[in-house]
């Protein structure tokens, strides 16, 4: 009798663990993070890049807040903007040596160690006005933050750097 018991709540038991599979909010993958990586207020993102975008036209205002891990990250700021990792790990693309063709474009040495995000630029305009807050997240691989000498301010709040490298040529660091 009691083999008939146990059995019976066993296959319950199985029955019961079906039920519990994942209920998967609109635009949530299975491993519970979103399909969009940053937010603005309430609106999402697919990329990180657009949501940079939309805080530099004045299409979106606030703090841009990334939703998930981001791998393979190249994001360009010109402009005043912060950026709450939100507890997520960035990681920049891969390695490319000098001249080597990465994704279409031939590297020059300046920029053959990519990073996650690059401020600025080394042909661009000395702005004063370009103040980038990054916080509470990790920075993975490559060089991290490329910041070039026409930012007024970079903040790193909470910010963990791992296998990071320095680059060369007209990286500058404010």
């Amino acid at each position: 009798m009691s083999k008939k018991i146990l059995a019976a709540l066993l296959a319950l038991a199985m029955c019961a663990s079906l039920l519990c599979a994942g209920v998967l909010a609109d635009g949530e993958t299975a491993e519970g993070e979103g399909v969009n990586e940053a937010r603005v207020g309430e609106t999402e993102y697919e990329t990180l890049q657009e949501a940079v975008d939309a805080v530099e036209s004045g299409a979106a205002t606030g703090d841009i807040v990334v939703l998930k891990n981001l791998e393979d990250a190249a994001v360009q700021i010109d402009s005043s903007v912060t950026i709450d990792l939100n507890n997520h790990l960035i990681s920049s693309l891969p390695h490319a040596t000098s001249g080597e063709e990465l994704d279409g474009e031939i590297h020059r040495p300046d920029d053959s160690v990519p990073a996650a995000i690059t401020i600025g630029s080394s042909t661009a305009e000395y702005n004063p006005e370009i103040e980038v807050t990054i916080k509470n997240g990790s920075i993975v691989d490559g060089a991290g933050i490329r910041a070039y000498s026409q930012t007024k301010s970079l903040t790193v709040d909470g910010v963990t750097f791992s296998n990071n490298c320095a680059g060369s040529g007209s990286q500058d660091t404010a």
